[in-house]
């Protein structure tokens, strides 16, 4: 059986900004779920994207203060928006790649929680070596099978009853000074990003990105009805700022603490010790 027989397939999108696509995700979420209430037989959904505008996106416990730098934003015309997944915050730039697993939570059968973040990310990790990557797994990462071994995506989950989430992201540009700046981050942080994360730029992203997005399995659009209920969520969830701004805890950059995860050094800080979710 192919892959689009076994699997819902969305063709890869380049949408304004990053909301609608935290949106769209929440979305097939719901209508997985409610399908699943209704008793109807269901596939798990792949999908990919970019973004138009350049986006800094917020873990779904991370608050803002601190972390994230208004003014650069504004004057660089940077969206602000929270995912619903874990971790720490990210920018994304309109090179970024993203993908999002979607799927009935008993769809991973006995699997413990890594094996169930390695096993969608292992989809990913294929597509790239496919593409000539010698990419591996971390236990929520890919990594590149570089002399440095560095992470080039970081993922995070959400569970919603008996649906599943997952979403990824792989940065085709690789962290600048103003970028750090505008993360707020601290300097340990920044010193191990450095050392420790990696950019497809470094590479060369076009043999991924043409594997990935130009594949003619892509077949089936959002419905109607789908796409009514993320413009909805959009509107009113992840373009607000009032559920932007709605957490309080403090969480360190996203790689970084998957790094931690993937890695448990104990020199790490105390402060990214189990910091993505």
């Amino acid at each position: 059986m192919s892959l689009d027989e076994r699997i819902r397939l969305i063709p890869h999108i380049t949408s304004d900004n990053a909301a609608i696509n935290l949106a769209i995700d929440s979305a097939l979420l719901e209508k997985m779920q409610e399908k699943i209430n209704g008793g109807e037989s269901v596939k798990p959904i792949l999908r990919t994207y970019q973004f138009r505008k350049p986006a800094v996106i917020l873990g779904c416990h991370q608050k803002i203060e601190g972390r994230f730098d208004k003014d650069l934003a504004a004057k660089s015309k940077i969206d602000l928006t929270r995912r619903d997944s874990g971790g720490g915050h990210m920018y994304f730039g309109t090179e970024d790649f993203h993908f999002s697993f979607i799927a009935p939570s008993d769809y991973f059968g006995n699997k413990n929680l890594i094996e169930r973040y390695q096993f969608v990310n292992g989809m990913i990790a294929t597509a790239l070596k496919d593409a000539g990557y010698n990419a591996e797994l971390g236990r929520t990462s890919i990594r590149l099978d570089n002399p440095e071994g560095k992470i080039i995506a970081g993922t995070a989950r959400r569970e919603n009853g008996k649906v599943s989430l997952q979403q990824g992201g792989i940065l085709i540009e690789d962290y600048d000074e103003k970028i750090f700046k505008l993360l707020m981050a601290r300097e340990y942080e920044v010193r191990l990003w450095q050392d420790k994360v990696s950019a497809l730029r470094r590479f060369n992203p076009n043999l991924f990105l043409d594997k990935l997005t130009r594949r003619r399995l892509y077949k089936k659009d959002l419905n109607y009805d789908e796409l009514q209920r993320a413009q909805h969520l959009a509107k009113t969830k992840y373009a607000n700022p009032a559920f932007i701004s709605s957490v309080i805890r403090q969480v360190g950059i996203c790689l970084v603490a998957e790094y931690s995860k993937d890695d448990v050094e104990s020199d790490m800080p105390r402060q990214i010790e189990g910091a993505a979710a």
